[in-house]
């Protein structure tokens, strides 16, 4: 009950400037995709004009804040395995056909439908969408229910499903902790303390 006061506050950061979202990538898209991403970007910035791609999510977030340097920061903390994980923990996955057909939804604004056909299977990818969602919609603590039941149920291959050439090695304690901790450094240690963690 303790979350009704937070309830209005606008989306965090680590979604809205997720270096994955400014790149304009899912958080297992190839290396590859990446640098293509953010070479057009560059491109575009270059001359003054906006650039714009799918996953910017138009209609549902905010537009992402772009400049040369903030793409090539993104990119930046992406070659660090540690920071790579950690955002990818707060961005999309594309990984089974059920996710091209949610996702078809989202990108045209319809979040209730991608979270519905995410809620038919229980997997790596569809439990991590959901949670990204539900962090858009301010739902704050479904989307921490969520990552509990992700990480005790996909944890310990989390980072080898996500990215099978990241050599980090974390357990899934290892990885809900880190979540709660980028979580707490967004919305405050003590708000996070007012949520009902780790209780069914």
């Amino acid at each position: 009950g303790s979350l009704l006061g937070y309830e209005c506050k606008q989306q965090v950061d680590i979604v809205l400037q997720n270096p994955y979202r400014i790149l304009g990538v899912y958080a297992n898209s190839r290396r590859q995709e990446i640098l293509a991403n953010k070479n057009r970007a560059t491109a575009f910035l270059n001359v003054n004009r906006p650039v714009g791609y799918p996953l910017d999510l138009n209609g549902i977030l905010t537009a992402p804040n772009r400049s040369l340097d903030l793409m090539n920061e993104a990119e930046a903390h992406l070659a660090i395995a540690k920071e790579q994980i950690k955002y990818t923990q707060f961005w999309f996955l594309k990984m089974t056909p059920l996710d091209d057909i949610a996702f078809n939804h989202l990108l045209a604004g319809n979040m209730a439908g991608a979270i519905e056909i995410w809620s038919k299977q229980e997997s790596l990818s569809s439990l991590q969408n959901k949670l990204v969602c539900y962090f858009i919609e301010n739902k704050l603590e479904l989307a921490i229910k969520t990552a509990e039941k992700l990480y005790e149920k996909f944890g310990n291959d989390y980072i080898s499903k996500v990215d099978a050439n990241c050599t980090l090695q974390m357990t899934a304690t290892d990885l809900l902790h880190q979540f709660v901790n980028s979580l707490g450094e967004e919305i405050g240690m003590q708000k996070l303390l007012d949520f009902d963690l780790g209780a069914e």
